[in-house]
């Protein structure tokens, strides 16, 4: 059993740099194998099983326990596959697999609560926080008006109900938005470049 939003490339690429012996590439490049796999609609579930066919071989399949809900847990894959640098392959690969997300959004000009990932269903409207991990997806793809649609309800959800927000909404906003302002990104390593890293390192020369 594999919870994909657990599992980011731009994490286990930077954990393949400092320990180039370990199986992080590997793991890396097997998520990107995992996602387009078991979204054949272009949505994420929340948990994906491996079942073993062979020796050697085997296959992503729904989870025999969770199903092919895709909700909670499967929204931080498309924030994920938004961080990726726009010369990074598997950018280009992830908003081919994931575009059902990106034209149901665009359709109903907000990211739905939960789907049924091999079964196109969609339920329900995301909270503010789907919007804010989705928001960096859309940008990449140069879907220019969604994009500003969803960040101006994120911007009016936290200035009318911050308080009244809850962590994990927080946290989605805190990347989503901070990507949309270019206060950081990722290079194709992992590494982390925030905004004002050169300032700070030319300040501490003189």
């Amino acid at each position: 059993r594999l919870n994909p939003s657990s599992m980011p490339p731009p994490v286990l690429r930077r954990l393949a740099v400092f320990d180039p012996a370990g199986p992080w590439r590997e793991i890396a490049n097997n998520t990107l194998r995992l996602l387009r796999e078991s979204a054949p609609f272009g949505y994420v579930a929340d948990w994906v099983a491996w079942q073993q066919t062979g020796p050697a071989e085997g296959r992503f399949v729904a989870d025999p326990q969770f199903g092919d809900l895709g909700s909670y847990d499967a929204i931080r894959c498309y924030l994920w596959a938004g961080l990726l640098p726009a010369q990074d392959p598997a950018a280009q690969l992830l908003q081919k697999t994931l575009q059902g997300m990106t034209l149901q959004t665009e359709a109903a000009r907000v990211p739905p609560e939960k789907v049924q990932a091999a079964q196109v269903t969609v339920n329900g409207q995301g909270p503010v926080g789907f919007s804010a991990a989705v928001l960096p997806f859309l940008i990449s793809q140069n879907r220019k008006n969604t994009a500003l649609h969803l960040l101006q309800r994120v911007q009016a959800e936290i200035k009318d109900k911050a308080y009244a927000l809850g962590y994990y909404d927080h946290a989605l906003c805190l990347f989503g938005l901070g990507f949309a302002d270019k206060r950081y990104s990722l290079e194709p390593s992992g590494r982390l470049q925030t905004s004002w890293e050169k300032a700070c390192a030319t300040t501490t020369k003189r």
